[in-house]
């Protein structure tokens, strides 16, 4: 249960300022999704940049800078530093602590690591339930990990994965996807592009919209693209990966999961937390009466 949010002014018109704004009240109507604590990555077409913080998005307000009418400076720490780089590309994430201590920084979203191209930061809202095994196996094959977090696995393992195989990065997250059983959806950001992520189980949400027809806002929470008056424009369909470059989007899902049903795909033990979650909050006239369809939407 975390929340995530992207925004991307491909056409570079909103200034540091006002991405903070919008980065600001994203995160804020998605605070319910995670109070442990918080991270950014954003990037100004150089380089990614990548901060964190502890507890609410709200600490990272200054209501009496707000107020300074000769130098309003409302945003401290992280927001602050990241209205100074006026980045075009953010995306930010509340953590509820499921994977490592929610008491140390390093196992907070988003990770990131320096390949030769440059610095890679992803983000998620999700799990990868055999994380412990998928570890060993990589630190066998020589990948090192800093956190106890299933973001970083998944990270280190689509670089490792793209180099290993020299794959692209749409490739080598298609490969991950077909390896690797989880429910997430997640955001991978280099210093130019932008990968929306979804499990090929589709569990976790995940809704783009647009601010003006120009803005891209996407979120694990409708309550997100509401607060920044952004328009639905599609939800990131199960197995796929969306690119975002400068000013073009594509969208592809891994060729082995192009013709399953959802449904499926579902494991045994999956259709039994679903039908245990459905019952644990349904009234007393709706138990016994599970739906086939629908899986893929619930959010657990």
């Amino acid at each position: 249960m975390c929340g995530i949010l992207y925004l991307h002014d491909p056409h570079q018109l909103l200034s540091g300022r006002e991405m903070a704004d919008m980065t600001f009240l994203g995160l804020s109507a998605m605070q319910y999704r995670g109070q442990h604590g918080g991270g950014l990555a954003y990037s100004d077409g150089d380089r990614v940049r990548v901060g964190k913080w502890f507890g609410l998005v709200a600490t990272q307000y200054d209501s009496v800078g707000a107020d300074d009418r000769e130098d309003p400076r409302p945003y401290t720490d992280q927001l602050g530093k990241m209205e100074k780089r006026k980045p075009f590309r953010v995306m930010g994430h509340l953590r509820y602590a499921t994977a490592g201590p929610a008491g140390d920084l390093i196992h907070f979203q988003p990770h990131f690591i320096e390949p030769l191209g440059g610095r890679v930061a992803y983000l998620a809202n999700g799990d990868i339930p055999l994380l412990t095994g998928e570890k060993e196996r990589l630190k066998r094959l020589g990948v090192r990990f800093e956190s106890e977090n299933d973001g970083e696995l998944t990270l280190r393992k689509i670089c490792f994965l793209k180099e290993s195989r020299n794959l692209s990065w749409v490739e080598a997250i298609h490969a991950f996807m077909l390896e690797t059983k989880g429910a997430y959806s997640g955001i991978l950001m280099t210093r130019d592009t932008t990968y929306f992520i979804r499990d090929e189980f589709g569990f976790r949400p995940f809704l783009v919209g647009k601010i003006d027809g120009e803005i891209i806002v996407a979120a694990s929470e409708s309550s997100a693209l509401n607060i920044l008056g952004a328009t639905f424009d599609f939800e990131v369909e199960r197995g796929s990966v969306v690119e975002i470059g400068h000013g073009t989007r594509s969208r592809t899902r891994a060729p082995t999961l192009m013709n399953l049903d959802a449904n499926l795909l579902v494991s045994t033990r999956w259709r039994q937390i679903a039908s245990h979650q459905y019952r644990s909050q349904a009234t007393p006239q709706q138990k016994g009466s599970v739906p086939s369809q629908g899986f893929r939407t619930w959010r657990f």
